[in-house]
């Protein structure tokens, strides 16, 4: 049974971000950093892909380990609450993901998923890894751009980013309506 009544819960699921997550933000803010320059959410890539890199002709789609349920991930649970509909909801989410990844492959991309829990445990080896999917080669100590800010100081500076693209949406929603 749901802690949350009807409302609450609708309130919370409401509240979930389609584009500009944690996760998203801070590997793009690692990346720019490391001098990669790249598109968001392109719509006219299958999948919508949360970073395009267009020099490179590959994408990264910084999947939600909930909704994308994550395989041996706690944080891809099913809730008690409506099983049936969850379980079925993951599937169509999963099949939707294999085919985005087919397409993607298909009009000559290269498709890479990095999974939310990854980059909030350890943003740095994730950066490692999409620097090797990017360029075939990995970061060395010598590298003037290995030096990135420690785990605390990334996850500060994604927030501050987040924070400022929620309020910069919030302000031109309300320029809309007036």
């Amino acid at each position: 049974m749901d802690i949350l009544s009807k409302k609450q819960r609708s309130l919370h699921m409401s509240l979930i971000r389609a584009e500009n997550s944690r996760p998203e933000i801070l590997l793009r803010s690692i990346l720019h950093r490391l001098g990669f320059r790249f598109r968001v959410n392109v719509k006219t890539l299958p999948g919508k892909p949360d970073i395009v890199f267009r020099k490179y002709q590959a994408v990264i789609f910084v999947h939600g380990c909930f909704w994308h349920a994550h395989p041996n991930c706690k944080r891809a649970r099913i809730p008690s609450s409506n099983r049936r509909y969850w379980k079925k909801k993951f599937e169509r989410n999963k099949e939707n993901d294999a085919k985005n990844i087919r397409e993607i492959k298909r009009l000559g991309w290269r498709p890479c998923v990095v999974w939310e829990c990854q980059v909030m445990k350890s943003p740095q080896a994730v950066a490692h890894r999409v620097f090797r999917f990017l360029t075939g080669s990995s970061l060395s100590r010598g590298d003037s751009s290995y030096d990135f800010p420690e785990k605390k100081e990334l996850l500060h500076v994604a927030e501050k980013r987040r924070n400022y693209l929620i309020q910069k949406k919030k302000t031109q929603r309300q320029a809309t309506i007036s």
